[in-house]
């Protein structure tokens, strides 16, 4: 069984190139589930799992914090929801298009303006240009018809530069 989400598709998944190993793993029952916890916990230990959760909720924070600073709107990133558990979703306005949202986390409510199309050709072309570079990759989705981009830091070895 197979779940699909936006955030999920990639170019190479969709053309069938690769083997999309997250449908091939232990069937999620009760047994199955406590042991993948149990195995993060005797890794890491509780101490460790909770410095690291405190650490990428504060880097989700900063980086939503610069994309909501007088740099992040003069390059028209606009916020749409978050930072929430250290995941920020925002897009790229265009020049003269209508914001989604007035603030941080509410819900798209200008979704059907003028111009949204090029603020999502916008959005979906840096986010491509973003993971071509394999330095981070990110994911997308589409809110109420709006593509966006979602960032989040769970990565072991991410720091603040």
């Amino acid at each position: 069984m197979a779940i699909n989400p936006a955030y999920l598709l990639n170019p190479s998944s969709i053309a069938g190139l690769v083997t999309d190993y997250r449908d091939w793993q232990i069937p999620l029952g009760r047994r199955f589930r406590s042991l993948k916890i149990w195995w993060v916990l005797r890794v890491y230990g509780v101490r460790k799992i909770r410095e690291m959760i405190r650490r990428h909720v504060g880097l989700g924070e900063v980086f939503a914090s610069l994309c909501t600073s007088d740099m992040g709107k003069a390059v028209g990133i606009e916020v749409v929801a978050g930072p929430s558990f250290g995941l920020t979703v925002f897009r790229i306005v265009e020049q003269g298009d209508e914001p989604v949202t007035r603030e941080p986390g509410k819900m798209l409510a200008k979704a059907k303006e003028i111009g949204k199309e090029k603020s999502n050709d916008l959005t979906k072309k840096v986010y491509e240009r973003i993971n071509a570079k394999g330095e981070i990759f990110i994911t997308s989705s589409v809110l109420e018809g709006a593509f966006v981009i979602r960032v989040v830091s769970a990565n072991e070895l991410s720091e603040e530069k």
